[in-house]
């Protein structure tokens, strides 16, 4: 008999359940959001053996960029990983201990440059159950009313350069928006303000409102049902991720690295099979192919490079050549990026103490950069002092060249511009 209810059409005659205030974080508020207020008693006629939080409907639905609806389905019913993926501590404590922060910055902004005066905002420590998704929990970073209509506010933090363009765009991550939506359902409110901060002013701080919508709200809340439905019945979901690369990782960690001498396991014979080894195939062959066809746009790239180059002064890095009276062609001329090596035997050789100075389990490099950092700051003293100066030698390896490349540049970029924005 299946344990999920499904309303069908959505309801909004109702309020949200409270099962209790917890301290986020606590062993209480983990037990809680696991399996409702009764965690600790399976026999409970109340224990709710599988739950679905906020942060669990991104990865439901596949918008997740951390985790694959494959990996959640495996953490609820139990199964654990050859390899265990590591937590990252230091950035879950400063989301949670900037929450206030982010919160306060929310309300100012409100205030100040939205011109909101009538505003009321408030931590709420309540866990919330939704009465007809039993499944369903949530606990809000905050409440808040707005010229007296209730309504909630999530706070986030983010430090990727990618993701603040967004932010600044109007554009969240879809996992936080569904997150939002989710927490719109429990609670039965008609708006959430997703609100983050990437530093310390009101430049850098987005608000973005987010209305409900009962469409997408049916079709989430019943997507988020399947997939209880699924740990119900022990049925593995079909994989739904933002990536395949986040797939094959979290097979990784799964099955465990393979050992160095374990022996080829021969597949069944199977039609299925057959068909995923030859679609493989054929993408091996296009690889190769487009990998050839790239080599030859380069050599003709390369060539171009050079033409250009004799027109233009020796070293530059950028020219500019006009089309007609409003366009210019700006062509940026890009060197190849190398990275010099380090010839590690020849100091141990040569500078023996040295060596050993910067030999912990191995030869720590960095270690040696900053010892000689230290014998130069020494050596400018020394000479103005007269004093002795202590010989610091270049022990860099210069980066090997293929014989076909060509020693200058790596490629070019042309794109026409305005005659003002050529400068």
């Amino acid at each position: 008999m299946s344990k999920v209810s499904n309303a069908g059409t959505i309801n909004t005659n109702y309020k949200p359940i409270a099962l209790g205030k917890y301290v986020d974080g606590s062993p209480e508020w983990l037990g809680c959001r696991k399996h409702g207020p009764h965690y600790d008693d399976p026999t409970h006629p109340e224990y709710i053996e599988y739950t679905a939080g906020g942060s669990d409907v991104g990865v439901i639905l596949g918008v997740s960029k951390f985790k694959t609806n494959l990996e959640l389905f495996h953490q609820k019913t139990g199964l654990k990983t050859a390899v265990e993926k590591p937590m990252n501590e230091e950035a879950l404590r400063a989301g949670h201990e900037l929450e206030e922060f982010v919160a306060n910055m929310f309300v100012r902004k409100m205030k100040e440059d939205e011109g909101v005066k009538d505003i009321e905002i408030w931590n709420d420590t309540t866990m919330y159950q939704h009465p007809h998704y039993p499944f369903a929990l949530g606990n809000f970073d905050r409440r808040v009313k707005v010229n007296g209509v209730e309504g909630l506010v999530e706070c986030k933090t983010t430090s990727s350069y990618s993701d603040i363009k967004n932010w600044k765009l109007g554009i969240p991550p879809k996992s936080y928006e569904y997150q939002c939506r989710y927490y719109m359902a429990i609670a039965n409110v008609e708006f959430v303000y997703l609100t983050c901060s990437w530093g310390f002013t009101k430049a850098e701080n987005a608000i973005i409102l987010i209305r409900r919508d009962m469409d997408i709200e049916q079709q989430m809340m019943s997507s988020v049902a399947d997939f209880i439905e699924c740990c119900y019945e022990g049925k593995e979901p079909e994989p739904c991720v933002k990536s395949e690369k986040m797939l094959a990782e979290y097979y990784t960690r799964l099955y465990g690295e393979p050992a160095e001498n374990a022996p080829a396991v021969e597949l069944p014979d199977s039609y299925e099979i057959y068909e995923l080894i030859e679609k493989a195939t054929e993408l091996t062959a296009r690889k190769e192919k487009a990998e050839k066809a790239l080599e030859t746009i380069e050599a003709e790239e390369y060539a171009l490079v050079n033409a250009i180059l004799s027109f233009a002064e020796a070293g530059t890095e950028y020219a500019t050549y006009r089309l007609d009276d409003e366009k210019y062609v700006a062509i940026s001329l890009k060197y190849k990026e190398t990275r010099t090596g380090f010839d590690e035997e020849r100091l141990k050789a040569e500078q023996p103490d040295l060596y050993k100075q910067c030999l912990v389990e191995k030869f720590d490099k960095a270690l040696y950069d900053k010892i000689t950092k230290e014998i130069v700051k020494e050596n400018k003293k020394a000479q103005k002092a007269g004093g002795v100066i202590k010989e610091v030698r270049n022990y860099k390896i210069a980066p090997k060249k293929k014989l076909d490349e060509p020693v200058s540049l790596k490629k070019i970029e042309i794109k026409e511009c305005a005659v003002e924005e050529a400068v």
